[in-house]
């Protein structure tokens, strides 16, 4: 971004006259300046840019004729900068380092398919990066020369899936350890009723029913989390909410760090105090992966739709790369699998220990598709009760 690329200046201004390429690769950082400027005219947050004319247009400011000398001086630069703060005990990464990496990529994408070149946009801030939407070479080179194990969350299912996208036909065990917490402390339920699909988004009946089941779902005793594909939905359906539900306070992702990070500590410092609460957040947000709910900091969880990645003209080369390498499974893979894996690790911040137990809620009927299902870990598979609004209403009438 533009910030990275003053701190570059900065950088390379302490080792000019030093070592060789410094200046020219200053004289080219204005030319990358100029260039993130003319994209702030696009009305589009994120997409993709020509690599052939940005660099063009960057070879065109300087003294350079081709790319690859750009990514010599700039690897002999970071060297020299790398060694230097190694001296000084400190391993931080520089921002010549970042601008090395990205040029190195820039180079690499000339002939790669799967160095995608992108553009974001936001507010009046803009950045570019070169994206690795296939390793998959890389790490079967690295296997084949090595005696190598990957071993992955148990949310990351199905396995197999894992090993064909990252490893093609390698011959390679795919091994799954069992589920270790006991079945009978934990339930599952989709609704066939009800779904978070774009086509359905305005249909009133559809809103009020996933109301409904939020509703239903605050009975239950302690802590709860509802999770929504995005902050957009979560804004929409939140905006309904009083400011406590069936007694229990309610707390709202905040996309400010700092907030967030207070709201949490308040909820999970509620059971101590004989209280209940509950937590409305995002998919893949800072309350639904890497935190441990354990005991009754947590007792149930609702992942309402199917969180997939906003769909754009960067999405569609996405999909359409994955396609082009696995026929019909290519959107799966690439598009519908991290969705489900998203949902899967909210639901997944309920049973984290043996003795836990816990309600686990599906608000789409998408996840009943076996297009979709298929996605699911095998005990979810397996598990899944499915349900409507009034089923549900009677299996909380028991829990």
């Amino acid at each position: 971004n533009e910030q990275s690329l003053e701190l570059a200046q900065t950088e390379l201004g302490h080792l000019r006259g030093s070592v060789g390429g410094t200046e020219a690769i200053q004289n080219l950082i204005p030319q990358v300046l100029n260039f993130m400027v003319s994209l702030k005219r696009s009305m589009k947050a994120e997409d993709w840019f020509d690599p052939a004319i940005f660099m063009r247009y960057i070879l065109s400011g300087t003294l350079y004729q081709k790319t690859e000398e750009i990514v010599e001086d700039l690897l002999t630069i970071n060297e020299a900068i790398h060694e230097a703060k190694l001296e000084k005990g400190d391993f931080r990464e520089s921002a010549v380092e970042k601008l090395t990496e990205f040029f190195v990529r820039i180079l690499k994408s000339a002939g790669d398919e799967s160095y995608l070149t992108i553009y974001k946009k936001s507010g009046e801030e803009i950045s570019l990066e070169v994206r690795n939407i296939d390793p998959s070479k890389t790490l079967i080179d690295l296997a084949k020369a090595h005696h190598a194990a990957v071993l992955i969350s148990g949310t990351l299912s199905p396995v197999d899936a894992y090993k064909k996208i990252y490893f093609g036909d390698m011959d390679a065990a795919a091994i799954s350890l069992p589920n270790a917490f006991p079945k009978e402390n934990r339930k599952l339920f989709c609704a066939r009723d009800a779904t978070s699909a774009y086509s359905m988004r305005r249909d009133i009946e559809n809103s009020n029913r996933i109301i409904e089941y939020i509703n239903t779902f605050a009975m239950r005793k302690g802590n709860l989390a509802v999770y929504f594909p995005s902050y957009d939905m979560l804004k929409t359906f939140t905006e309904r909410l009083p400011k406590t539900l069936k007694g229990k306070e309610i707390f709202i992702e905040s996309q400010d760090s700092s907030a967030s990070t207070n709201d949490l500590r308040t909820f999970m410092s509620l059971p101590s105090m004989g209280k209940s609460g509950i937590i409305f957040g995002v998919c893949g947000g800072k309350w639904s992966e890497g935190l441990d709910y354990r005991g009754d900091l947590l007792t149930g969880a609702i992942v309402v739709g199917l969180p997939l990645a906003p769909f754009n003209d960067v999405r569609k080369m996405v999909n359409d790369y994955f396609r082009m390498k696995f026929g019909k499974d290519g959107e799966f893979l690439s598009y519908t699998l991290p969705a489900v894996n998203k949902a899967t690790q909210a639901l997944g911040r309920v049973i984290r220990t043996p003795e836990d137990k816990g309600v686990l809620l599906l608000i789409e009927s998408r996840y009943l598709d076996e297009s979709v299902k298929r996605g699911l870990p095998k005990w979810m598979q397996d598990e899944c009760v499915e349900c409507t609004i009034d089923s549900f209403k009677e299996a909380m009438k028991r829990s």
